[in-house]
C-alpha cells in the first residue's frame, strides 16, 4: 500500500517537519500531524497522542513513495542528484542534478537548466541534496 506522508517548512522556523497534513477552508491554518508513542511511566500504560505543528503552505511537499540510495525518503520538490541512462552512459557516469516534479500523471526528475524529464525507471542513482524552499 501507498504511504501518504507530507513535509513542510514550520512557522517557528525550526526546520522541516513530516507527517499527516491538514488545512482549514478558510486557509487560514496549516498544520503538519505528528503521531507521538509514549511509553508511559510505571503507572500509566503506554498511548499514543497527536502534535499538531503550524507550517508555512506554500512549502508542503509530497512523499513520493521513493527512497534514494541513503534510504532517505523523496518528496516532490527535493533536488536530487542521478545517475541514469544505458548502462553505457552509466559507466561513463552520466551524473545530473534535476527537482522532482509531477507531470502528466508521474514523477519524474525535471534536470536543471533544461527541458529534459528522467523517469525513474531508469534512474541507477539517486540522492536527494536538497529542496526547492531550502
Amino acid at each position: 500500500m501507498r504511504e501518504i506522508l507530507f513535509k513542510a517548512k514550520r512557522v517557528d522556523g525550526k526546520g522541516w517537519v513530516e507527517g499527516d497534513y491538514f488545512y482549514n477552508f478558510n486557509d487560514s491554518m496549516h498544520v503538519i500531524s505528528q503521531v507521538i508513542h509514549d511509553t508511559g511511566n510505571f503507572d500509566e500504560p503506554p498511548f499514543d497522542y497527536q502534535k499538531l505543528i503550524n507550517v508555512k503552505p506554500e512549502t508542503v511537499c509530497q512523499f513520493i513513495n521513493r527512497k534514494d540510495d541513503k534510504k532517505a525518503n523523496i518528496f516532490s520538490g527535493d533536488e536530487v542528484q542521478i545517475n541514469y541512462g544505458r548502462h553505457e552512459l552509466q559507466r561513463r557516469g552520466l551524473t545530473r542534478i534535476g527537482m522532482v516534479i509531477y507531470e502528466n500523471c508521474c514523477y519524474v526528475v525535471k534536470i536543471d537548466n533544461s527541458e529534459v524529464r528522467v523517469p525513474f525507471s531508469i534512474i541507477s542513482k539517486i540522492e536527494v541534496i536538497g529542496n526547492i524552499h531550502d
